[in-house]
């Protein structure tokens, strides 16, 4: 059963950075070393500080890891990021331009229990990783999650959801545009969680983040701090129709690949103290 839970997403205020596209980066399992340099340049408050903190001179140990909760801590109190005030589930489209014209991906974005992907194997992930997760406490970029909507019933109830909403939208640096709305509406998540509650739901990409998910989870559980971090008992998924990840990019490349590489850092924030 697809057990999907709005929340309330940290966002990056655009009166404090001016263009999202600026602030956001790549999902935290794919950004390499070059990239943080890149990322670094691009704004003074990119995301990139928080989830992949890079090294400075006279570092000690935990340099890195004090410095991505100091960054976290004075970004949200000073309101460079501001919490949604309710609930939400985030209607999420993805546009990408090519040689065949153009591809546009749509899907919400939302929580699930871990047990959700409870099929799903189990493994150790990185270990750098589950540190700087269990250091802020916050998932920064979603997993790719997939439905069955045979009837077009779930996208017909995302497309009416978004009425009399104001997109948010911004262009990456690979030309993808990214347009969401936020849906607090309590009638309109309802019809879209009961569409969706005798599904299963498949995880297309972004294992890694969920067995670091997993990890801090049974972490916390072992130490008896579970209660304290409610949230950790769920992940954040970009949950898109199965049907649109089946085609197949010119090089034979599957296009979940690039779905997944387009689930940008930042652009969402899940805190686990929900």
């Amino acid at each position: 059963m697809a057990d999907i839970h709005p929340f309330r997403s940290w966002r990056f205020d655009l009166g404090q950075v001016g263009d999202l596209s600026e602030v956001v980066a790549p999902p935290v399992d794919l950004i390499e070393e070059s990239d943080v340099r890149d990322l670094y340049r691009n704004h003074p408050c990119n995301v990139i500080r928080l989830v992949r903190n890079r090294d400075e001179p006279a570092d000690t140990a935990s340099s890195r890891l004090e410095r991505m909760q100091r960054y976290f801590r004075q970004w949200t109190q000073d309101g460079i990021l501001n919490r949604e005030h309710e609930d939400t589930i985030y209607v999420y489209h993805q546009t990408t331009g090519d040689s065949r014209g153009s591809i546009e991906l749509k899907g919400f974005v939302a929580t699930v229990p871990l047990e959700a992907f409870a099929h799903v194997e189990d493994g150790e992930p990185e270990e750098d990783a589950t540190a700087y997760f269990a250091q802020t406490s916050s998932q920064f970029g979603p997993l790719l999650a997939t439905f069955d909507d045979p009837k077009d019933s779930i996208s017909s109830e995302l497309d009416a959801a978004t009425l009399g909403i104001t997109a948010f939208e911004l262009v990456d640096e690979n030309g993808t545009t990214h347009r969401f709305w936020p849906v607090s509406n309590y009638q309109r998540q309802q019809s879209v969680i009961e569409l969706l509650r005798d599904q299963q739901l498949g995880l297309s990409r972004g294992k890694q983040q969920l067995l670091v998910a997993r990890k801090h989870r049974n972490k916390l559980s072992d130490a008896g701090e579970l209660g304290k971090s409610p949230g950790a008992e769920r992940v954040m998924v970009y949950c898109v129709e199965n049907l649109m990840l089946e085609q197949e990019e010119p090089d034979g490349a599957h296009f979940a690949d690039r779905a997944y590489r387009q689930c940008l850092s930042g652009l969402f924030i899940y805190s686990l103290d929900e």
